[in-house]
């Protein structure tokens, strides 16, 4: 791919508005995943997700309800605090109790946070994961005391200068603004500003001095 098609497809990638995320999935991935020359159909990575969740003994969708909130599940309707009614009612069908429901299933039928891509119990897990891969992470930039780990003057320089939108301007030919944050669309609260505009920085802060 060349330059001018890499920025035209990063300037959509900030500039364009995604569909918002829902439980339903295309055939391409439902009914033809790699499916074979000559075969009418391929494997269905919904399925291949639920069964990949019990060969690891991932526990069912109502523990993690229990562990993320102290939410004690004790019947169907208790689920339609999370989950839309019409998706319970089809997993009354499938399952035989509601301790039964697997976690991702019941994970991408909850309701959504207002803009978000997941529901509260799937927030819940990233979080931990997240936490637990910064603070798991001996060479994470922020962690200080180390040999190596930035000084505060450095920390704050890359705090204040270090962006997505700057990146998106250094590393473009073509692409002359960018919104300052990058992973929201263009607002009043977000307007386009010139790439000229972002802080290159403060390399003097990492100069080595004479002991």
């Amino acid at each position: 791919m060349g330059t001018t098609q890499t920025d035209a497809v990063v300037k959509g990638l900030i500039s364009d508005l995604s569909y918002s995320v829902d439980p339903y999935y295309t055939d391409d991935i439902t009914n033809y995943l790699m499916r074979r020359k000559g075969d009418l159909f391929g494997s269905d990575l919904i399925s291949r997700n639920i069964a990949r969740g019990r060969d690891h003994g991932i526990a069912s969708y109502v523990n993690y309800l229990n562990f993320c909130f102290g939410f004690e599940v004790r019947s169907w309707d208790d689920l339609k605090l999370f989950i839309p009614e019409n998706y319970v009612n089809l997993f009354r069908q499938l399952y035989k109790s509601w301790s039964d429901v697997d976690l991702y299933i019941a994970g991408i039928s909850e309701r959504h946070f207002p803009d978000a891509d997941v529901g509260p119990t799937f927030a819940c897990i990233l979080g931990i994961q997240y936490y637990h891969i910064k603070h798991g992470d001996r060479y994470y930039y922020e962690h200080g005391g180390q040999s190596g780990s930035f000084t505060l003057a450095q920390l704050n320089n890359i705090r204040q200068t270090a962006s997505l939108a700057r990146l998106v301007c250094l590393t473009s030919d073509y692409i002359s603004s960018a919104q300052p944050y990058a992973f929201f669309p263009v607002s009043q609260y977000n307007r386009l500003l010139s790439c000229k505009t972002y802080r290159d920085f403060d390399y003097s802060l990492w100069k080595e001095r004479p002991n």
